[in-house]
């Protein structure tokens, strides 16, 4: 009888190693004959290109375990710099390296311990197969399947918003650097904020800051005022407000917030202004229901009873000295004006015109059928005919109109994906929104907790403002992935934790011991 032959089988992990590295090594012979072929052809530029290039890997590649924080830092920062001739924006760059950097740090030193698959994992996976089914049924940007239209930007931008889901849920090594993450948003929001500043106060910068970074809203004020439009509005002053009022609300006791003899009460002050300042309704509700749904967490009517005290009470002050001793700024009266008082005729008139306009573009897709396709949707794009509309005639309601940008999460993803990808979006939706609060007390006491929060109040009330305020399928679904990204990570931190401590080392601390930690 023969000798029984064992078969030795294949690890699925070190099978992804070995296709990793033989990857890696194609990769570097590709470009060392690509170099050899600059080189006897004279390309300088793109030999300081891509020497930029590899100092800039090199340098991602030595942040190892911390090159996922590029990411954060660079989110928010969508405009493009003309300091490298590149047609991406920064935003875009930073995921780039950090995916450079995840990939050599694998094949540098590959770890077995790697996450298992979530729930999660499967739904943002069902998103994207359909996307897939989307893209194949509407082709855009591609003649060679028969590609009649042109943008397919959001299939770029999702994309990479999948790359930094799985960057950011794999890189960190402990759940302190994973911690900061609510912080690091906050530095990459305010570093645009601050050229928006200096745009603002100092005209002249703008030709300078433009060179440095370009995005379509610096100097926005002066733009608004050559086109004459009733009320300047200031989006970026709005995100950093609201991002602000998020790491507040994350870090600390919402009471604590409102106690003048802390510094942070002076911080919470500035975002305030700054959303106010920024003339949007949207950001205003968004940044009360920040407050009010973190006061929920700490299971306090205090908090609650607190918050809404000074809060109603500051909002009744403005409104009764609005036009009685006082006149707000008309960005700030725009931003209160679905509240009752005396605001000025130009700020109603304006308010006015902008719901009946959304309105009335909402009933207009549905009474004209401006959607062919309502079970799959129509995709992404448009044809080059009603691109060249678009540019010549210059009318917002025309763009709003052939680009899909209706202002409703829902009619955005039907337009482009139709009622099928809208469920398989609120599926995600949901899936985040429970995962996220079921982990804050779990991760209540823990150098995670702030980071927890972040994503809880993220997670309940996005979904209501993409259904009844406002959203857009195709910049709600790449700032999912980032959420289910962060999720991810703070899962499966949680899950190392539980599994190292012992029972008798676990004990509760306080939410200042959280900060100092984290800081």
């Amino acid at each position: 009888m023969p000798p029984h032959r064992h078969h030795r089988h294949t690890n699925p992990l070190e099978l992804e190693d070995k296709i990793i590295r033989a990857a890696m090594i194609g990769l570097y012979m590709v470009g060392s004959i690509v170099v050899a072929y600059w080189i006897g052809k004279g390309e300088q530029k793109l030999l300081i290109f891509l020497g930029l290039f590899f100092a800039a890997c090199m340098t991602t590649i030595g942040l190892r375990h911390r090159a996922w924080m590029l990411i954060l830092l660079g989110w928010s920062i969508t405009g493009t710099t003309a300091v490298i001739s590149v047609p991406f924006s920064i935003h875009d760059i930073t995921i780039m390296l950090a995916a450079c950097s995840y990939v050599a740090f694998r094949v540098v030193s590959p770890r077995s311990d790697r996450p298992s698959w979530h729930i999660l994992d499967a739904v943002v996976g069902l998103n994207l197969l359909y996307l897939v089914f989307t893209f194949f049924h509407h082709p855009v940007g591609l003649r060679a399947f028969g590609s009649e239209t042109i943008g397919a930007r959001p299939y770029v931008n999702i994309g990479l918003g999948l790359v930094a889901y799985w960057v950011i849920f794999r890189l960190p090594d402990s759940a302190r650097t994973a911690s900061w993450a609510p912080f690091l948003l906050l530095i990459g929001v305010s570093f645009v904020t601050m050229l928006y500043l200096i745009s603002y106060v100092f005209p002249s910068a703008v030709s300078h800051l433009s060179f440095l970074y370009a995005v379509s809203d610096v100097g926005a004020y002066f733009s608004n005022r050559a086109v004459e439009a009733p009320i300047p509005r200031f989006l970026r002053f709005g995100e950093f407000g609201l991002t602000l009022v998020f790491v507040l609300c994350a870090y600390y006791p919402p009471r604590t917030l409102f106690d003048l003899r802390k510094v942070r009460s002076y911080a919470l002050l500035l975002a305030l202004s700054c959303v106010l300042l920024s003339g949007f309704r949207n950001i205003l509700l968004k940044t009360i229901m920040v407050i009010v749904i973190t006061c929920f967490f700490y299971r306090t009517w205090r908090e609650l009873a607190i918050a809404t005290l000074v809060g109603g009470l500051l909002v009744g002050c403005l409104i009764f000295g609005q036009g009685r001793l006082f006149d707000l700024p008309l960005p700030a009266q725009r931003a209160l004006a679905w509240l009752p008082g005396q605001w000025s005729p130009t700020v109603l008139a304006d308010v006015q015109s902008s719901s009946e306009g959304r309105f009335q573009v909402w009933k207009d897709v549905i009474r004209y059928n401006l959607i062919d396709d309502w079970w799959f949707g129509d995709g992404f794009g448009m044809t080059e005919e009603d691109a060249q509309t678009v540019y010549s005639i210059g009318s917002t309601d025309e763009w709003v109109m052939l680009t899909g940008s209706y202002h409703s999460g829902p009619l955005t993803a039907v337009r482009f994906v139709g009622g099928v990808g809208l469920i398989l979006f609120y599926v995600l939706m949901a899936a985040v929104a429970y995962y996220s609060v079921v982990y804050v007390r779990r991760c209540w006491g823990t150098p995670l907790q702030p980071l927890a929060i972040y994503l809880a109040v993220q997670g309940i009330w996005s979904p209501i403002h993409y259904t009844f305020v406002f959203g857009g399928y195709d910049s709600e679904l790449p700032q999912y992935l980032l959420y289910v990204g962060l999720l991810r990570l703070l899962i499966r931190m949680t899950q190392e934790m539980e599994a190292t401590a012992r029972p008798s080392a676990v004990k509760a601390v306080s939410p200042g011991e959280v900060v100092a930690s984290a800081t």
